[in-house]
């Protein structure tokens, strides 16, 4: 009703309400990456068509396979060592770089290839938030460890990132409350906050100082950094100004982004 009323306001008296506008088409195109296959949603938000005809521009632009049968996805396959080490065989020490951003590959009906997979342009696991097939061999699995996942014999461990409830079954019992007795997983430390208690106070060196309240072991994790997110140019703007502070707070990210905790930050940051 909303898109005929729009269309009676825009074209009066012309018949050429069913053609799309090149700012339709270009409004189109970047609300489909952001709801693929959701046509009523697009026509929703362009306002000036209907969800019969969304899907029809659809179908002539490409980006859906609706207008074909589409073939049923295999069920996904348990990931064995033997899979797990044929995962990590194309990286570099077992270990992927991370030095680009994580974006969602989306080729609906194709396999991920390196020229339109974007988790392999950027050497990048796949994700469970990828739309590639559930048994995508470049998906990360997850981990199948029974013991602490704190030494590289995991997998999450191994790849610098923390075990998922989604995705290891073995060591995590997918309950929100982290439990000693029904979960064996000690490398969840961000996602529960498992961090050492901290004070700020005055310090011998220099105004205050961050300082460590309990007893920490080699490799424990004490806080996570946070602050801003920022580009390199804007980080090169900023490192002119503490150059002549003699004081930074900046760590790199990626190859796109950096780390900047001076305006906003936690205990953690060096003061």
């Amino acid at each position: 009703e909303l898109a005929n009323n729009l269309r009676k306001y825009l074209y009066p008296q012309s018949n050429k309400a069913e053609e799309w506008t090149p700012a339709e088409k270009s409004f189109y195109r970047v609300l489909i990456k952001t709801y693929p296959g959701n046509f009523c949603v697009v026509a929703q938000a362009l306002g000036t068509k209907r969800c019969e005809e969304v899907f029809k521009f659809s179908v002539q632009e490409g980006k859906t396979s609706r207008g074909e049968k589409k073939k049923k996805q295999p069920k996904a396959k348990k990931f064995g060592k033997a899979q797990q080490a044929q995962l990590y065989k194309h990286t570099q020490g077992g270990k992927k770089e991370n030095k680009r951003p994580y974006f969602p590959c989306h080729h609906p009906g194709e396999s991920c290839k390196p020229e339109i997979c974007s988790c392999r342009q950027s050497n990048n696991f796949c994700e469970k938030f990828c739309y590639c097939p559930v048994d995508c061999r470049d998906r990360f699995p997850g981990c199948r460890c029974k013991s602490n996942c704190k030494t590289s014999k995991c997998p999450c461990f191994l790849a610098s990132r923390e075990c998922d409830p989604d995705l290891c079954e073995s060591c995590l019992d997918r309950e929100l409350e982290w439990t000693p007795e029904s979960n064996s997983c000690h490398n969840v430390h961000l996602q529960r906050f498992n961090g050492k208690e901290l004070f700020i106070a005055p310090s011998d060196i220099a105004g205050y100082g961050c300082f460590i309240g309990e007893t920490a072991e080699k490799n424990d994790f004490i806080a996570e950094y946070v602050g801003e997110m920022i580009t390199h140019e804007e980080s090169e703007s900023r490192g002119r100004v503490y150059d002549m502070a003699k004081s930074s707070y900046m760590f790199n990210l990626n190859e796109e982004y950096i780390v900047d905790a001076a305006r906003m930050g936690g205990h953690i940051r060096d003061r």
